[in-house]
């Protein structure tokens, strides 16, 4: 049996264009960012994925490291694709990702939370499976 949800693939554009991101896969990865072993690990993920395919990295939240991953990830050639966003547009910013990284600080309550906030439970999905 097959349940829409109620919303398409097209939306996570949408919410990229009304956050001024470019239409591209994006990565949001949620702070803070105190954990340098982590913040090392996110840059070198990101540049990673930059040399395969042209995507965007959304930085969501503070932490002691952030600006160390802004400045690996500029260095590695990604500077017009790394994006730092207040964290006031949780929401909004959970819905434009294709792909959400939580903090490990964190964990996923942070994810929860935005969650709650509005964004729907399966980014990209038409439908889901229901058992």
């Amino acid at each position: 049996m097959t349940a829409s949800l109620g919303f398409s693939p097209q939306d996570s554009v949408v919410a990229r264009s009304v956050l001024g991101l470019a239409d591209l896969p994006t990565v949001v990865a949620l702070g803070p960012f105190d954990d340098l072993a982590h913040a090392e690990q996110l840059a070198a993920a990101f540049t990673a994925v930059r040399r395969r395919c042209n995507a965007q990295f959304v930085l969501l939240g503070t932490g002691a490291h952030r600006a160390a991953i802004v400045r690996r990830t500029f260095s590695q050639g990604a500077r017009r694709s790394v994006h730092v966003v207040p964290e006031n547009r949780w929401a909004d910013l959970i819905w434009a990702a294709d792909l959400v990284v939580p903090s490990t600080a964190t964990g996923l309550r942070r994810l929860l939370e935005a969650l709650a906030a509005g964004r729907p439970p399966s980014v990209g999905a038409k439908e889901k499976s229901v058992s």
